[in-house]
């Protein structure tokens, strides 16, 4: 496993963002990752540690959502507690 990419500053905040249900692409982009090339490395990335998963919704046009996995959830939660304690 590769902690620098599970601590990497996007990453905890698309883990953190997945705490409130499954987004898209788009959303991700929008809300959170300013370029293309940033959000799909890091969401490569988290899909590989088996963070998140990728599905892809057959309709027209394509949609592809993100959700947490039972691991990424309970990283993302860990990281919700720190955020607590950082800001108490």
């Amino acid at each position: 496993m590769k902690i620098s990419s599970i601590l990497d500053f996007y990453s905890v905040k698309i883990l953190l963002y997945l705490l409130q249900g499954e987004a898209r692409y788009s959303e991700l982009l929008k809300i959170i990752v300013p370029t293309k090339s940033t959000l799909s490395y890091t969401l490569a990335d988290l899909i590989e540690e088996n963070l998140i998963n990728r599905i892809v919704i057959k309709s027209r046009p394509i949609q592809v959502k993100y959700v947490l996995t039972e691991k990424g959830y309970k990283v993302a939660q860990h990281f919700l507690q720190l955020k607590y304690i950082l800001y108490e």
